[in-house]
């Protein structure tokens, strides 16, 4: 008899402002991160900061306000359904814990690129991820390119058999190296997709500034990570010198 939507208005258009809290028998309630009695110390300093860092995204996850995206990074990309067969195959690792552990899968065919959803949870120990990506069958004949800022956790997931070796995080090249070909992000890469949509560079005076903002990036760093490093070409064939740098 009843739904329950949750969301940040984070999109400047959107069918549920059109369709949903339109209805005579809808009835809207407003919250912020000050209604939540059991948001971490963590989150609250991050989400506070956006009123120095941005004005448009403390507007959005800070007043709970309906946003305007001027700056957004990244606007060509496209669904798709599956990765295609044949590509040139990598993942991307973001390492977190409160925030969330992100594995993508990518793949490059004729220059464009498809973005896969594999693994976007909190409270993953290296253990739970190891096992998790045992679960998933996650390759280990393909290279995942990982957070360099973990040389231990990288360490043991090469030891566990997956080829994981650390990514450049250059953030300049590794946006370039996204919008200089076609994107295609899958339909169930449900995370991905919420982050793409509101990832955007940092405005100061009201000018645009080369430096994203650093929140619900996770998915984002992930997917730059495995584009950036792979069309480097540093890493040699699998199985061949695994994770050393020709």
């Amino acid at each position: 008899g009843q739904i329950f939507m949750d969301y940040n208005p984070s999109d400047e258009f959107h069918w549920i402002y059109d369709k949903v809290l339109t209805r005579e028998d809808c009835t809207f309630i407003k919250s912020t991160y000050l209604d939540n009695p059991f948001l971490p110390a963590e989150t609250i300093k991050e989400i506070e900061q956006l009123k120095k860092l941005d004005a448009n995204y403390w507007k959005i996850y800070g007043l709970g306000e309906r946003g305007i995206s001027e700056a957004t990074i990244y606007s060509h990309w496209q669904y798709c359904d599956v990765l295609p067969e044949g590509g040139d195959e990598f993942y991307g690792l973001d390492f977190g814990y409160n925030h969330p552990t992100v594995l993508v899968q990518g793949s490059l065919r004729d220059n464009d690129l498809y973005s896969d959803e594999v693994i976007y949870r909190t409270h993953l120990t290296n253990s739970d991820l190891i096992d998790e990506m045992n679960r998933l069958e996650v390759s280990k004949k393909i290279p995942i390119y990982a957070d360099s800022a973990e040389p231990q956790r990288i360490e043991e997931i090469r030891r566990a058999g997956f080829w994981v070796v650390p990514a450049d995080k250059d953030v300049e090249k590794g946006i370039d190296a996204i919008k200089s070909r076609a994107w295609y992000i899958t339909k169930r890469s449900v995370n991905m997709l919420k982050e793409v949509k509101s990832y955007k560079w940092k405005e100061k005076d009201g000018a645009i500034l080369d430096e994203p903002v650093k929140i619900n990036d996770d998915g984002m760093d992930a997917t730059r990570y495995g584009v950036h490093t792979h069309t480097r070409k540093q890493y040699p064939t699998a199985g061949i010198g695994r994770g050393d740098i020709l």
